[in-house]
């Protein structure tokens, strides 16, 4: 294990030139967005630097040693917040928008869900040499994190393997640029069938890439029900049932109590086809039917492909639910990064 401390604060080695080792007093906060992409920036850069809404964004990698392309985690932080709540707004904002950006890029990212991927015990590290008494150590975070900016915060972190595909930076930071600065409002909602699908584009498993993409779109048809006139349709033949039995052992019966047990369920595909009917893509629905029914085969073991067949295939799903999520978020309100047109039309 590579174990090294990441200074995330710049005014704690300014303090040091301006005055020895005396520490950077102020109150302001810092954002820390650790997140993992599916392929690295093809960059040769060790930060890129983004405004965004008057702010400064810097992008790098988690290891300070490395290029951009040499890393598939990269630390998003921003400082300069006068509140935590500030800072904790911007960074959850932040965290949508890398999100949907990845995704319009299909690049793919994983944001985390704010738990330590690694962590030192701080007497030991103390005890060690790596950690002066005046610093804090803190665990390694996969997500958001909000920090007093003093120049006390240390981050161990282990390294990561080796990167072969990469993605192009100006695509990732442009697309990022275009939705942050059009998601006051959107970031607040449900982004649960976004995480998914950039789950799905990160995953090297073909299978799982396939079952996750799928899941991202069926899980907004997940509350649907059945509507009054239906309701009444369904309540109507448990009646008949009731009052007309005609197998032995109250068969009849379970049927009608099954029926009403089962009124608010909705079956995945009708989901789906709603969904796609609000988001005016009924065009897709022969196509989500062609592509489900291939993907039952494979999950079922019905059906067998080769491994180049298997990468084609996966790529048509994620290109098919890009399609609806992208309609999905826009209807949400929504900016679309321009280059999501390129990669899925």
């Amino acid at each position: 294990m590579l174990l090294r401390l990441l200074e995330l604060s710049d005014a704690l080695q300014q303090g040091k030139r301006e005055k020895g080792d005396s520490m950077v007093e102020n109150k302001s906060y810092l954002v820390r967005l650790k997140a993992v992409l599916g392929k690295p920036l093809t960059s040769d850069e060790k930060i890129i630097q983004l405004s965004l809404k008057g702010r400064e964004v810097a992008l790098k990698p988690d290891n300070p040693g490395k290029t951009l392309k040499e890393s598939k985690w990269i630390i998003a932080s921003v400082k300069g917040f006068a509140s935590e709540a500030e800072a904790t707004e911007y960074g959850e904002r932040l965290r949508s928008s890398i999100e949907l950006a990845a995704l319009g890029a299909r690049v793919g990212i994983d944001t985390g869900r704010d738990k330590p991927i690694s962590t030192v015990n701080e007497d030991w590290a103390r005890e060690s040499g790596l950690l002066g008494e005046r610093y804090v150590l803190r665990p390694d975070i996969h997500g958001l994190m909000i920090i007093p900016n003093d120049g006390r915060t240390k981050i161990p972190f282990v390294s990561g393997g080796e990167m072969k595909v990469t993605s192009d930076p100006d695509q990732f930071t442009m697309a990022l640029s275009e939705v942050f600065h059009h998601t006051s409002a959107w970031h607040l909602g449900d982004t649960k069938s976004l995480r998914l699908l950039n789950l799905a584009i990160i995953n090297p498993d073909p299978l799982a890439t396939i079952a996750l993409a799928f899941s991202s779109v069926e899980a907004l048809g997940q509350n649907e029900t059945w509507s009054p006139y239906q309701k009444s349709i369904l309540e109507k033949c448990a009646r008949e049932l009731e009052a007309n039995p005609t197998t032995p052992g109250h068969e009849d019966l379970e049927v009608a109590e099954a029926i009403r047990r089962g009124t608010h369920r909705v079956g995945l595909r009708q989901g789906v086809l709603r969904v796609l009917s609000r988001l005016n893509l009924d065009g897709l629905k022969n196509e989500w039917d062609r592509l489900y029914s291939i993907r039952s085969g494979l999950i079922h073991g019905t059906r067998e492909w080769e491994p180049h067949e298997l990468g084609k295939f996966s790529f048509e799903v994620v290109s098919l639910c890009g399609q609806i999520i992208m309609a999905k978020v826009r209807q949400d309100g929504a900016l679309i990064p321009t280059v999501a047109q390129l990669h899925f039309g």
